[in-house]
């Protein structure tokens, strides 16, 4: 088993680039809050290869910024988005652009690698125009419980409990670091497995599949692969969202 946070994402940029794609259901919800605002400038924190940052800021009709610590999944975010803007850097330490930049910044399942919560707030808040939002999307442990990864790879949860902050943690940081009108919303979504949704968990493109047992991933993929083939393999989307607004 692989140690928690020493995932070479580097090397796994290619197989990220070909088979995460960004949830239609999560653009729809953050932009839905910005209908009939305008929003200019956009920033993910944790871009990866941009799929999210390329259809939020087509969404909004705004201007995309990202950085990532991994410098072969922003080649490949380049290769796939050229019009974007993104560059290295560490969310866990200060963000690479000045102050009072974007209208909104964000991030999608990225919270869970940063240790210090309160530095990255104070970085996001700083970032932000006044009258900007953050978002911060992610799953709670509820989430994770029922989440279709531990239905078919049980040692995912440990893993994950491990990794994920509570999100009242994730409120607190926010206060401190200034934000007001701090709320949580939540989505899901469950529909039956297509063959490419299939591939993610084959190619282990979601991170806790390279965090468990071989024994465990053997067995959740024969498992899955047998609910696949009678037609009931169900994905279960669910994510929690957690707003913050700077006055």
């Amino acid at each position: 088993m692989s140690s928690l946070g020493k995932i070479d994402y580097d090397s796994i940029a290619k197989v990220y680039a070909d088979h995460r794609k960004a949830s239609q259901r999560v653009v729809s919800h953050i932009a839905g809050y910005f209908h009939q605002k305008v929003v200019r400038d956009v920033l993910e924190v944790g871009c990866g290869t941009a799929n999210y940052l390329f259809a939020l800021v087509n969404a909004l009709g705004a201007n995309g910024y990202g950085f990532d610590q991994s410098a072969g999944m922003l080649e490949e975010a380049a290769k796939k988005y050229p019009g974007l803007q993104v560059r290295q850097g560490d969310a866990s330490e200060r963000f690479p652009f000045p102050d009072s930049s974007f209208d909104l910044t964000y991030s999608v399942d990225v919270i869970h690698y940063v240790r210090n919560l309160n530095n990255y707030f104070r970085e996001a808040f700083r970032v932000l125009r006044p009258g900007g939002v953050v978002v911060t999307v992610t799953w709670s442990h509820e989430d994770l419980r029922r989440s279709t990864l531990v239905k078919y790879f049980p040692e995912a949860l440990e893993v994950d409990m491990q990794r994920f902050h509570p999100i009242e943690e994730i409120e607190r940081a926010m206060q401190t670091a200034g934000f007001s009108d701090i709320c949580v919303s939540h989505t899901e979504y469950s529909f039956v497995m297509d063959q490419a949704q299939l591939a993610v968990y084959q190619k282990r493109a979601y991170s806790e599949l390279l965090l468990i047992s071989e024994q465990c991933f053997a067995d959740g993929i024969r498992l899955l692969e047998e609910d696949f083939r009678k037609g009931k393999a169900v994905e279960r989307e669910e994510y929690t969202y957690v707003w913050g607004f700077k006055k």
